[in-house]
């Protein structure tokens, strides 16, 4: 190989090399924003898909929140249907009434038999008020000491409340009017052991069938 023929291929790798790094140079000075840009946007794109992620466990902890609350509302809406099935039967049920008087009255009187429940008269299921529920109108004749009465009224006032263990519960009764009548047996008689008679009268409510709401709108 000739001197010549070396110095033109050692020419030829110079302007090789040359325009290599040329084209090195060019490129970078053309793509390097983009290739900066292209890092921000992938740098951004990792940013956001943290942020997904973050949002995802808090929307899956939010529909934990939701599942919990819709169980417990479900429960809750159990609860209230039975304590309001306690309270305001689909029937009027006056035995099952009469009963639950005679034995709230053996209850306070105990066995000294200081109340006596003379007689219970049940009247017809009214819709007076044009309201979803009957009143079975109940008349109750006692005789006792004051404080044995007032004990048996107490317990009347007290049914249908909607305590937090529905089996506390009973029907809604509201008492409408009372009558007191003290016995005359003279002067030695004791205040507190006098006996009385007395008439209340009180509504029982209860929630109607369809034949009874026909029934009472006559």
């Amino acid at each position: 190989m000739t001197t010549y023929t070396a110095h033109l291929r050692q020419s030829a790798n110079i302007r090789f090399a040359l325009i290599a790094a040329i084209l090195v140079i060019t490129g970078v000075f053309l793509f390097w924003p983009d290739y900066k840009q292209l890092q921000s946007s992938l740098a951004e794109i990792a940013k956001l898909d943290d942020q997904i992620k973050s949002v995802s466990l808090e929307l899956e902890g939010h529909r934990d929140q939701y599942r919990i609350l819709k169980n417990d509302y479900a429960l809750a809406a159990v609860r209230d249907e039975s304590t309001i099935t306690t309270i305001l039967p689909l029937t009027a049920n006056e035995t099952d009434i009469v009963r639950a008087l005679e034995q709230q009255a053996r209850d306070i009187s105990g066995d000294n038999s200081s109340l006596v429940l003379n007689s219970i008269n049940i009247g017809s299921a009214n819709n007076q008020d044009k309201s979803d529920y009957l009143a079975l109108p109940i008349k109750i004749s006692l005789t006792g000491t004051k404080e044995k009465l007032m004990s048996f009224l107490h317990t009347l006032e007290k049914t249908g409340g909607a305590a937090e263990n529905s089996e506390a519960s009973t029907r809604l009764i509201s008492v409408q009017d009372i009558n007191l009548q003290a016995k005359d047996r003279g002067a030695q008689t004791e205040a507190s052991n006098e006996e009385i008679s007395m008439e209340i009268s009180v509504n029982a409510y209860f929630l109607p069938t369809l034949q009874e709401q026909a029934a009472s709108a006559k």
